[in-house]
């Protein structure tokens, strides 16, 4: 049977991504089969936001293929065997099998389950690895019409899981709880340890400053699934950081080593690496864009906000931390609107959604002038992943913004406050004051 799936673009564009395969298989997923009118399965994947997930795309693309036509039932009763049929499931061997063609050339993926195990082409791996593994590549099949870079594709994948790959890119995540006599539970803490591979089938771990310490791939896979995915059958990876050492290295660590590790583990703290490289990330972008994009402090008389200027094509805007803790919302972005400046003398208050841009500070003072312009929003953009930090929401939407001519065709939200030919434009002048004194404005 020929399935036809589309995969809609993260973002406000209604972009669809297509990809075609002939699929066979032992086990059907769905009861129906609907087909539309060239005689294809159609299938669906629209990304949402998920918080624990790697890539929200690839795992919608995941769970679409898995309830539809990826199934592998445990049972021979279960809801996949029906009272009308007359050949009962085999559940101890499933077979599916994807195949696509380019240029007269197949290139196929076949999933089986043989008793308790999993393989795709042969090549033995968990059933949620594999599952990973076909969702990347039928994604890749939007884009790339080669078999032979679909082929060393798929070896990449299967040679270690995608876990291990992301660890290597971006460190292992481990969670321990630190006890300080004071309290019985402790404090949660949660740090990234540096990741390499060292041959085909182990990596190896920073535990300690200048302390390596080998693990096979497989293992830690699972330790991954614990510590980042929280998965109950690898609980055996719970281990405080001198037992992760023991297990490790083969023998306990001395008083001076399990000191040193404790200190080592708290100076690699997950959030604090991630907010220091997101400051490290505006930085480079303010050198990268001397003339678009501003890092500047926004007053409002409540305290101090970070944030930053952009200037768009279309339109100027103010991007500022909100302080709320919504992970995929952590940042107020406003559209500069004003058409004139209102200049204000004395003790006369500013009025609400106005921006001081020259002049005194935001308090009135009697005999001073200060220059303000009009703002709106906020506009809404989400981020799909969760646990993204104030500075990569910060950087992501100042990239977006610059282009605000095209950002504006896959963010809908936008379109409101674009609306209109007049607008004021900040000038040199005025983004040099406010990155000495301070953005100051009122909501």
């Amino acid at each position: 049977m020929k399935v036809k799936m589309k995969i809609s673009s993260p973002d406000d564009s209604r972009e669809e991504y297509t990809t075609s395969f002939l699929y066979r298989g032992t086990v059907w997923g769905n009861k129906s089969v609907y087909l539309n009118n060239f005689g294809e399965y159609c299938l669906n994947a629209h990304a949402r936001m998920n918080r624990k997930a790697i890539d929200p795309v690839i795992a919608e693309i995941r769970s679409s293929l898995e309830v539809s036509i990826l199934s592998t039932p445990r049972h021979r009763r279960s809801r996949y065997d029906y009272s009308r049929r007359r050949d009962p499931i085999d559940t101890n061997n499933i077979t599916h099998i994807l195949t696509w063609k380019f240029n007269k050339i197949p290139f196929s993926l076949v999933y089986q389950k043989v008793g308790s195990l999993f393989y795709i082409n042969g090549v033995k791996l968990n059933k949620s690895d594999i599952l990973d593994i076909i969702a990347k590549v039928v994604y890749r099949t939007c884009f790339v019409r080669d078999s032979g870079k679909l082929n060393t594709y798929l070896q990449a994948l299967t040679s270690y899981p995608p876990n291990v790959m992301y660890c290597v890119e971006n460190r292992t995540p481990y969670v321990f709880w630190r006890r300080d006599g004071k309290y019985s539970v402790g404090e949660k803490v949660q740090v990234s340890l540096n990741t390499v591979i060292i041959s085909p089938d182990e990596c190896a771990l920073e535990i300690s400053e200048n302390i390596w310490a080998s693990i096979k791939v497989k293992e830690l896979n699972q330790f991954i699934n614990y510590h980042k995915f929280d998965n109950k059958r690898a609980q055996k990876w719970a281990l405080s950081p001198e037992n992760l050492w023991n297990k490790l290295m083969g023998y306990p660590p001395t008083e001076s080593q399990k000191q040193l590790m404790y200190a080592f583990l708290s100076q690699n703290r997950t959030q604090d690496i991630v907010e220091k490289r997101a400051q490290s990330l505006l930085y480079e972008l303010e050198i990268e864009h001397p003339n678009k994009i501003f890092k500047v402090d926004f007053h409002d008389g409540r305290g101090k906000r970070e944030g930053l200027i952009v200037r768009g094509v279309l339109s100027d805007w103010l991007l500022m931390d909100n302080r709320k803790r919504n992970t995929h919302q952590q940042v107020d972005t406003y559209s500069l609107t004003g058409e004139n400046i209102e200049v204000l003398k004395g003790n006369v208050p500013i009025s609400k959604n106005m921006l001081v841009i020259n002049g005194t500070r935001g308090f009135p003072i009697e005999d001073q002038y200060r220059s303000t312009v009009a703002f709106s929003g906020t506009v809404c953009i989400d981020t799909l992943h969760g646990g993204t930090s104030l500075g990569d929401q910060l950087a992501s939407r100042a990239l977006a913004l610059m282009n605000d001519k095209n950002t504006r065709k896959m963010l809908k939200t936008l379109e409101p406050y674009l609306r209109g030919e007049s607008r004021y434009r900040l000038t040199d002048s005025d983004i040099n004051y406010m990155k000495k004194e301070g953005a100051w404005f009122r909501r």
